[in-house]
């Protein structure tokens, strides 16, 4: 049998909806004549679909799929289609670190310190890893930086549902539901902020550690430190539990 992801789209099928109900305010819903026939909307054809897929599935004409991968090919597909019509300046000056980190990579690149420019003084000495990624970033991909970003905060998603279903169990689904729902996870997924490369090296570290990989775990912890102090906390983790399994 053909497993089918039902859960995974039919999110993705209200997250569409939403927006296209936000996209059009003035649109009559009751003169569907009109809309239906004449703009016939993504998330119609998939309500459509998706319908005919949850019949098949109550008459187990189709299989379940478990896999926590659609939920992240969900959550892609709908930012990339917030973020694909916005410009990219947007997202390195909507928040004031972006800017200001990206200016002291720039500076650390080219001149060894992390200052706003050659000539001025160090503005900080701690975390170095947050500069130097906004600083390639800026210097190379400027323009991309935001998909950059939408793809580590993405890979960490897949890493938390994956640890989660194997502890969970099919429980995981309530959690990866609710993730998909809160619109903070929309609106900071694609800025240039620490917060971002510190999740995926944290999921990434918290992977590593599930699946006792030693040498990855305890590297995953200090390129965390070096992108933000508080991922100190990742290293009294890793040494708890290396004690624990000692």
């Amino acid at each position: 049998k053909i497993s089918f992801p039902i859960l995974s789209i039919f999110i993705l099928n209200y997250l569409l909806f939403n927006t296209w109900l936000i996209q059009n305010p003035d649109l009559v819903i009751s003169d569907y004549k009109n809309w239906i026939f004449t703009m016939t909307p993504i998330w119609l054809l998939m309500l459509f679909f998706n319908s005919l897929a949850f019949l098949l599935l109550f008459f187990k004409k189709l299989q379940f799929n478990q896999s926590p991968i659609f939920y992240v090919f969900a959550f892609i597909i709908f930012q990339f289609k917030n973020i694909y019509s916005i410009d990219p300046n947007y997202f390195w000056t909507a928040v004031p670190d972006s800017t200001t980190y990206a200016q002291l990579g720039e500076t650390l690149l080219s001149c060894g310190k992390l200052a706003i420019n050659c000539t001025s003084e160090s503005l900080l000495q701690w975390p170095i890893g947050q500069p130097i990624i906004s600083g390639l970033l800026s210097l190379i991909f400027y323009e991309y930086a935001n998909y950059v970003y939408l793809i580590l905060f993405s890979v960490s998603f897949y890493f938390i549902l994956f640890i989660t279903k194997s502890i969970f169990g099919k429980s995981y689904h309530f959690g990866a539901v609710y993730f998909l729902l809160i619109p903070t996870n929309y609106e900071l997924s694609s800025l240039i902020i620490s917060e971002i490369p510190y999740l995926f090296f944290t999921s990434l570290f918290l992977y590593s550690l599930f699946t006792n990989k030693t040498n990855a775990s305890f590297t995953f912890s200090i390129i965390s430190f070096l992108v933000r102090p508080i991922g100190i906390i990742n290293i009294f983790i890793f040494f708890i539990n290396l004690i624990y399994q000692k």
